[in-house]
Parts: C-alpha cells; sequence; structure tokens
C-alpha cells in the first residue's frame, strides 16, 4: 500500500510540475521599475485589441519590444481573448524583467530590450507531455516522423501571413496520430523548417500518446486525439482586417505558478 501511494504521489508530481513549468515565465535580468511603468505598462495591454485575422503581431514602445502569436486554427476573437489574458499575467510575473515569454494553450507573448522580428529562437523552451505512452513505441515514432517531415514542410513554406500546418496518420494499434506545426510568420522559410526540427528534437524519446514543445519561435504539438479546427486553419486571412473598438476577455485561472 505505501508503495502504491509513493507511485501515486510520485506520478502526481511529475504532472504538477510539468504543469508549472508550461505556464511558467523565463525571466533574463532585472531592470528598475521605470521599464514597466514607461513601456510595458504601455506596449503590454494594447496587443489584444491590435491582433489582425493572422493571429500575429509585434510592436514597440521606447526600447521594448513584443510579439504575440495564436494557434493558427483560433478565431480571431479567441485569439484576442487569449492575448488579453497572458498580456496581464506576464506583466504581473514579469514585469520587472528586461526580457520575458509566457506559453499558453492558445496563443503565447514574448517581451525584450532587443528586437526579435526575423531572428529565430529555439531557447528557452518547454516540454509537456501525457503520462500515458503509447504500446507500439517503434511503430508511432516511425508515423508520427513522417506526418512532421510532411507538415514541417507545409509550414515553413505556407506563406508570409501563416506558417502553420496540420494533419493526420493512421498509427498503430487502430490509433489515429494527429499533429499541428506552426512558426511565427516573420521567419524565413528556412528559419521556420529549421525550428521546426529542432523542437521536434524536443519530444519525449519514450512516445507519450500526446506532447507539446513550445519555443519562442515555433510550436508542435501531436495527440491521438483531433484538436485542431483544419477548416479554419486552411482558410484565406484577411491581413488589412481592423481590431475591433473592445474585446472580451476571459479570466484563466493560474495554476499556481511562481
Amino acid at each position: 500500500m505505501a508503495a502504491i501511494a509513493f507511485l501515486i504521489l510520485t506520478t502526481l508530481f511529475a504532472l504538477v510540475s510539468c504543469e508549472m513549468e508550461f505556464h511558467n515565465c523565463y525571466l533574463n535580468y532585472r531592470s528598475d521599475s521605470l521599464y514597466r511603468m514607461n513601456y510595458l505598462d504601455t506596449l503590454l495591454p494594447s496587443l489584444s485589441s491590435n491582433i489582425g485575422d493572422d493571429g500575429f503581431y509585434a510592436a514597440s514602445e521606447g526600447p521594448a519590444h513584443a510579439v504575440v502569436l495564436c494557434r493558427g486554427d483560433l478565431q480571431l476573437n479567441e485569439c484576442r481573448s487569449c492575448v488579453g489574458v497572458v498580456a496581464s499575467e506576464i506583466v504581473q510575473l514579469c514585469g520587472n524583467q528586461m526580457r520575458a515569454i509566457r506559453w499558453h494553450m492558445n496563443c503565447m507573448l514574448r517581451y525584450s530590450d532587443e528586437p526579435m522580428l526575423g531572428t529565430m529562437a529555439t531557447m528557452p523552451n518547454t516540454t509537456v507531455w501525457s503520462e500515458l505512452n503509447v504500446t507500439s513505441p517503434d511503430r508511432f515514432k516511425e508515423v508520427l516522423g513522417a506526418l512532421m517531415d510532411d507538415l514541417r514542410g507545409k509550414a515553413a513554406y505556407g506563406g508570409s501571413s501563416l506558417k502553420a500546418a496540420a494533419g493526420n496518420r493512421s498509427g498503430p494499434d487502430g490509433q489515429t496520430i494527429y499533429a499541428m506545426l506552426q512558426c511565427t510568420p516573420d521567419l524565413s522559410n528556412e528559419s521556420c523548417d529549421s525550428c521546426l526540427s529542432q523542437a521536434a528534437q524536443l519530444t519525449p524519446a519514450w512516445y507519450p500518446i500526446g506532447a507539446r514543445v513550445y519555443t519562442p519561435s515555433c510550436i508542435i504539438r501531436y495527440e491521438i486525439s483531433p484538436f485542431y479546427n483544419i477548416a479554419r486553419l486552411e482558410q484565406p486571412r484577411d491581413q488589412t482586417l481592423k481590431p475591433s473598438s473592445s474585446g472580451t476577455y476571459h479570466t484563466l485561472i493560474s495554476n499556481g505558478d511562481t
């Protein structure tokens, strides 16, 4: 009984640690409060309402630069809602830092005292995964690898407004593997391809049934259940779409991050 209890506690600790890591901010070096007061407090709240239909936006305020990216299959209102939440969280948790990044399941926000556009970055990064492993890892690895290779090319060469691709393939044991890959669209085709290749190396080697890899410039996710909106992903994007005058922000409950 003690052994079982220990196993349960160990498993729960691993899952909680993984979740906290997913929600954590990555900090660089400290600044004085003027950086936040003069720049971040103006820049970050403005991001959500200025995102267009492509789900990507970059802006600057003095020496502060910010980049936001939403999942390519999100509707615009979902994207803005996510960014509104993350912008609020990141300024509370990291407002006295010169550089930070925060990932949400549906969007990402970065800010820095240096320009970021057009520069690929794979650090810092974080990986989250299911606690359940596949039953035929060798075959699963083969099918997932082929699917990733196919989607990587489609995402990298997808266009200047949206570098994202999703698809599925039949896997072992009657499973279907679903995956979605995405880069920030400011990257060159070659840089996006390189980022996704490096991110793929961060997926767990024991092949759980689902995993997500988050880097500053690209994101990978795979599951054995459908999770993306392929119809939305394949819609043409109106990059000239004007932001609404007001948006509805949903509340995200924090998972105890520090």
